[in-house]
């Protein structure tokens, strides 16, 4: 797992860039309120930067069937010529997991990917901002309340519900959400998710559709990876008794 840190405050980003090398992580990208280190295991390629833009990504992205910096140069450059209104539907030549922080004419947009499996949380408050993955760091530095009702929520099904997770003021970004920030403001954007109508496409049932969405995917992995089997880890330590052979 890599760790991407997006805040317009130099305090907590030093300390938690400091914190991030001190656990092993190697920084990839740092650029005013972005910083991306790369996973642990894996040198991979995670941040871009064309003249005052700039992408970077935690987690794994394929775009337009490429990975690295092909796939974040083109999903960059895609979204510069879009509206704001558009860069989710980018997502839709996209697939893994994974969370995305570009700056396009100094607005910083984040989001996750289609199915919010990737966990991405943001604080905002008093113009301060702080979003990255892991949710200790943020109320680590943000003196963040606990939500006790929601703490019991989280240890009854260890997931979050929706976007409030067991800290005030602290949330997970959803499918439907685009982060926007301009200047120190972060906003919150919705847009509604549009439903796969296998009917309007080329496929003859529900069933046909899944199987030929899924043969599409493990094709571009076996292309991208060089293999096809299901993604277990992307970059941090192997759970015991896994080999590394059986992971892209």
């Amino acid at each position: 797992m890599g760790r991407m840190i997006v805040t317009n405050n130099c305090q907590w980003k030093d300390n938690l860039v400091k914190e991030c090398e001190d656990s092993g992580f190697r920084l990839s990208g740092d650029d005013n309120n972005i910083a991306v280190f790369h996973k642990l295991n894996i040198d991979n390629e995670n941040y871009y930067q064309d003249g005052e833009n700039c992408i970077a990504c935690a987690g794994t992205l394929i775009y337009k069937e490429e990975i690295g910096e092909k796939a974040l140069r083109a999903f960059l450059h895609d979204a510069m010529e879009v509206e704001k209104e558009g860069i989710l539907s980018l997502r839709d030549q996209a697939i893994g997991m994974y969370a995305v922080a570009m700056r396009i004419n100094d607005i910083t947009y984040i989001f996750v990917d289609n199915e919010s499996i990737y966990q991405f949380f943001y604080y905002a408050k008093n113009d301060q901002y702080l979003a990255m993955p892991t949710i200790y760091h943020i109320a680590q530095q943000t003196q963040a309340e606990l939500d006790v009702d929601n703490l019991y929520k989280w240890l009854s099904v260890r997931a979050y519900y929706d976007c409030f997770t067991c800290f005030k003021g602290v949330k997970k970004i959803e499918r439907d959400e685009l982060i926007v920030v301009d200047g120190n403001i972060l906003e919150v954007e919705h847009y509604p998710m549009e439903r796969l109508n296998w009917q309007s496409k080329d496929f003859k049932s529900v069933a046909d559709a899944l199987e030929k969405q899924l043969a599409n995917i493990g094709r571009i992995r076996k292309k991208v990876f060089n293999r096809s089997i299901l993604y277990l880890t992307g970059g941090g330590r192997l759970p015991p008794g896994i080999c590394p052979e059986c992971v892209w």
